[in-house]
């Protein structure tokens, strides 16, 4: 028994295939979708668009509104290109554009063959469920056990996810993987180098010229006035008879200077 968002289920080894092909939900007794709304919808839509394009058609007569018809509608929705007659890349075969296909010379042999196959296919898809889920003239168990490569194929999508995974992604994983080995070692590594190289160079200049010149030149000019400023401190006793001394003998040092190297032409100048 396994427990799951407070219900339990019975155990299985394997859940049936259609559970997984349809989320793991049985399928409801009923379709959701009865007769009466899809025929509501079908005259909805005949008669909403028939009344619509035709209130649309009588308005054309204006300029302005030239565009609105369903006609121009269609041609403005066309993709670019399409008008011109394709040609086959391995045959010789023409295939014309829509306009010259549905002349009266080429609609028998373009048109309406494509119309009964498209028709054909429809009616049959639609008559196959009908064997197989409406009147059970067909087993749909005995089918897939006979046709069981078809089936597996269907199944599979035409293994189209894993084709593309193959063709497209796997190639580009190997392209991105390649390009982000290049990034990482060659683009990422001289990157990371430069940035390196800079910090090593930011380190041995800083060693030479900041630490060693500058603040070396710094520290031992701090240094000499430190040791002045101390040597200074002799001078300052605190005695007033002594500074009354220093200021005599300066005094008397500056008219020394005066007298002995002092000239008055120098003054006249």
């Amino acid at each position: 028994m396994h427990a799951q968002t407070g219900h339990i289920f019975p155990a299985h080894a394997h859940a049936p295939e259609t559970e997984v092909l349809h989320s793991a939900h049985a399928a409801p007794a009923e379709p959701p979708l009865t007769w009466t709304w899809v025929a509501v919808m079908l005259v909805s839509t005949v008669l909403g668009g028939w009344i619509i394009q035709t209130i649309i058609e009588q308005e054309t007569a204006q300029a302005w509104r030239g565009g609105l018809s369903l006609a121009a509608l269609l041609e403005q929705a066309r993709p670019q290109g399409t008008l011109a007659d394709a040609r086959g890349a391995w045959s010789k075969w023409t295939w014309p554009n829509e306009h010259t296909a549905h002349l009266p010379a080429n609609a028998s042999s373009i048109v309406v063959p494509a119309t009964l196959l498209a028709t054909a296919s429809w009616a049959g898809g639609i008559l196959l469920a009908a064997a197989f889920f409406w009147w059970g003239t067909l087993n749909p168990d005995d089918v897939k056990r006979q046709f069981a490569p078809l089936h597996n194929l269907l199944v599979n999508k035409w293994w189209f996810d894993e084709l593309y995974d193959a063709i497209f992604v796997q190639p580009t994983m190997v392209i991105s993987r390649m390009i982000s080995g290049v990034d990482k070692r060659w683009i990422d590594g001289f990157l990371d180098w430069t940035a390196r190289a800079c910090v090593w160079f930011s380190r041995v200049w800083d060693m030479i010229a900041d630490r060693t010149l500058v603040d070396g030149f710094v520290n031992v000019f701090a240094g000499w006035m430190y040791s002045l400023g101390v040597s200074l401190h002799a001078i300052q006793t605190g005695r007033i008879r002594q500074y009354v001394m220093f200021i005599v003998i300066g005094a008397v040092a500056i008219f020394t200077l005066i007298v002995f190297f002092w000239s008055p032409s120098l003054a006249a100048r």
